[in-house]
């Protein structure tokens, strides 16, 4: 199966030497010329003119001194919330953008359908201010405007806001997420008596979507907002909350959302809410780095896919299990498009790993049965359809995670002898009736041995 790779031709820069007498000469062919119509020109367009020239030869005097390639796109370095790549969006839109609330700048007030849950925000905020009538009004806003500029800096994108508004939408967005989050029970259903009656559980939509909602690459609020709001609110007489971090609840909450495996890392630094769930998702697909060689140049183009693998004796044991539901790809793409910028690239080597296992439902259903994936849609086509799409536009890391797994793979079906134990298998065993069909021939073939032999010794 081939790997979807992307690629980036460059053109390697003149050298600097070159450049500077392209510019001289440039500009000689300027001076030449100019006394020929500065008659025809007043005297402000010739200094604006004048002005102009000198800036570009500035600008491209400065290129030519860069070692680095313009089209090389580079993210400002406090940059920690950013917005998906035009060539991932593409193959599906809907998996990057919210359907129920707009957490953040990028889709503040810009879409009809998330509009309702702005009222439900300040309705969080009430709640939350009653919580902790020492902490008022006028204090949580002055702490966001203290953190507006450092806020504002995660966003690599420009947020067209206001410092007033930006902040605003700090503390409205982030006392949602804080109320949503301090009642992780609400998954299953339950009131907990201990927060009461509060606006969080008066949400007439669907929760679990809220809470994928959170997980989308562009609507992510710095973490360091949230833990500031998630401080101040704490019931100053409760023990137990005063104690509990803000990672700690979230990873409480989302572990019973999306049925991730909790694995808390104090030392870890979080920026925001995706790459929280994202440190679990490693942790659950992650492989032993002193397994793998030194060096990387995984053969993905020629391993068999999951069905080719088992007819040859492969048996599946160091990949870890995936669940399948209709959350899934959602998850997938956006952990994908996160991993674009932040330099891991664990679970977009997972999905390409289960890229080239699988061409077809046949594969899908063998890793069910094998207990590779968990199928909860039902559809092993529509799984095989969804895996096989998860990569385009995603290029494969060069420290591949799964590179020993490939050559190990490869390695053991290049042996003659299990070459020839999947073609047996692929063209005699595949079904009961071309069993039979090959039993009843090789049974014909042993009866006609034994009646020759038995006919040359009484000869």
């Amino acid at each position: 199966m081939n790997i979807p790779t992307t690629r980036t031709n460059l053109q390697r820069p003149l050298p600097h030497h070159v450049v500077q007498v392209k510019l001289h000469q440039e500009r000689l062919h300027y001076e030449s010329h100019r006394q020929e119509t500065i008659e025809e020109d007043d005297p402000k367009m010739r200094d604006d003119i004048q002005i102009s020239i000198n800036n570009l030869m500035k600008e491209l005097n400065k290129a030519s001194k860069s070692s680095t390639p313009c089209c090389v796109y580079q993210m400002p370095p406090k940059s920690c919330i950013f917005k998906v790549p035009r060539q991932l969006r593409q193959v599906n839109p809907e998996a990057y953008e919210p359907q129920i609330i707009a957490i953040g700048p990028y889709y503040h007030h810009r879409k009809e359908h998330l509009k309702p849950m702005e009222e439900h925000k300040k309705h969080c905020l009430n709640t939350i201010l009653a919580r902790n009538p020492n902490v008022s009004l006028e204090k949580y806003v002055e702490a966001m405007r203290r953190k507006e500029r450092a806020a504002r800096h995660c966003y690599a994108e420009d947020v067209g806001m206001s410092p007033k508004d930006f902040s605003e939408m700090l503390l409205l967005d982030g006392c949602f997420i804080i109320e949503l989050i301090r009642a992780p029970v609400l998954m299953v259903n339950e009131m907990p008596s201990k927060y009461g009656d509060g606006q969080i559980f008066r949400l007439k939509v669907d929760l679990p979507i809220v809470a994928y909602d959170l997980l989308l690459l562009e609507n992510q609020l710095p973490l360091f907002i949230l833990e500031e709001l998630f401080d101040m609110s704490k019931k100053p007489d409760d023990d137990e909350e005063q104690g509990e971090s803000f990672v700690e609840r979230a990873l409480s909450f989302f572990c019973l959302a999306t049925d991730y495996h909790q694995n808390y890392n104090p030392k870890r630094d979080y920026k925001h809410l995706l790459g929280l769930v994202h440190s679990q998702c490693v942790s659950q697909v992650k492989v032993d780095d002193h397994k793998r060689p030194s060096n990387t140049n995984p053969k993905l183009r020629s391993m068999r896919n999951a069905t080719a693998l088992e007819e040859a004796g492969v048996t599946f044991q160091k990949i870890p299990t995936l669940r399948i539901d209709d959350n899934t790809e959602l998850m997938f793409r956006n952990l994908i498009a996160y991993e674009q910028f932040n330099g891991d690239t664990y679970v977009s080597d997972y999905a390409v790993i289960m890229d080239c296992l699988i061409n077809s439902d046949k594969d899908v259903e063998l890793l069910h049965r094998q207990g590779i994936i968990a199928n909860w849609l039902g559809d092993h086509e529509a799984v095989a359809n969804m895996i096989n799409r998860l990569c385009d536009h995603v290029s494969i890391s060069q420290d591949f995670k799964y590179q020993q797994v490939c050559k190990n793979s490869q390695d053991y079906c290049d042996l003659k002898w299990n070459e020839w134990r999947a073609t047996l298998k692929h063209d005699y065993f595949k079904n009961p009736w071309a069993l039979i069909s090959f039993l009843a021939a090789l049974l014909l073939l042993l009866i006609t041995v034994t009646q020759f032999i038995i006919s040359f010794f009484s000869l």
